[in-house]
């Protein structure tokens, strides 16, 4: 090949070199312009968000609450708090006010402990709020992102009232009770003076038999009788025989 045409082959690659040093460094130059004006983006360290496990719990139970950012490539802080709905702090729940600081290079998630109140009254489910607020540090970008609100619900764990009739035209049937019987108390009538004075004479024995013959004028004896009886009849014997014989003999 002539050496002519070797210079003009050398010449061109010398301009695509050139023309490719160029474009690399115009890409780079690029490419660090894109990194400078999107770096804000890049901080992680500004987005603060809460979360409450578990979002429903019964009168004194704990709720985990957790705050994170989205970085730590710098300090930040956000503060967290509590904010009453139904439920009221100190009645029914421990309430929470602090601020929650993260350091640069540091943890992204910070843990809090939110305590119910068993009040032993029957009433309804109640609910709080957990609020976020007054985002600081993150110099590298300041636009805060700060996530809403977490309700959360303490249900209630006692016995539900019994419910009082609102219905003006019912009307309940009265129960009829009737009274126990009182005890008719027993009453001793008290002796009469005669019956007192037969009470308090000594025993009268009836008569014998014999005291009864005596009273109605019989002999006391009542073998002499029968004795006096046949002695009668043989005085009437002897009497009639000598009435006979006398009329015999008068014959």
């Amino acid at each position: 090949m002539p050496p002519r045409i070797l210079v003009e082959m050398e010449r061109g690659n010398d301009r695509r070199i050139r023309w490719g040093l160029r474009a690399a460094g115009l890409g780079g130059l690029l490419a660090g312009l894109i990194v400078v004006n999107s770096s804000p983006a890049l901080a992680m360290c500004h987005h603060f968000t809460v979360t409450a496990i578990p979002a429903s719990v019964a009168e004194g139970g704990k709720v985990l609450i957790t705050v994170s950012r989205d970085g730590n490539i710098a300090a930040s802080s956000i503060h967290l708090s509590t904010v009453d709905e139904t439920a009221k702090a100190a009645t029914d729940y421990v309430a929470i006010n602090q601020t929650v600081s993260f350091a640069l290079g540091g943890a992204v998630q910070k843990q809090f402990t939110l305590s119910t109140i068993d009040d032993h009254v029957a009433e309804p489910s109640e609910t709080l709020r957990l609020h976020l607020s007054n985002p600081a540090g993150c110099p590298v970008n300041t636009k805060y992102v700060v996530d809403p609100d977490v309700r959360v619900t303490i249900q209630d764990n006692d016995a539900s009232p019994t419910p009082t009739a609102t219905n003006a035209t019912a009307t309940a049937t009265p129960t009829v009770r009737f009274p126990s019987p009182t005890p008719t108390p027993s009453v001793t009538p008290s002796p009469s003076v005669s019956q007192t004075a037969a009470l308090s004479a000594p025993p009268t024995s009836s008569p014998s038999s014999s005291e009864s013959d005596v009273a109605a004028g019989a002999p006391s004896n009542p073998g002499s009788g029968s004795v006096f009886t046949w002695v009668g009849a043989a005085f009437l014997i002897l009497a009639a025989i000598g009435t006979f014989v006398l009329r015999r003999h008068r014959n």
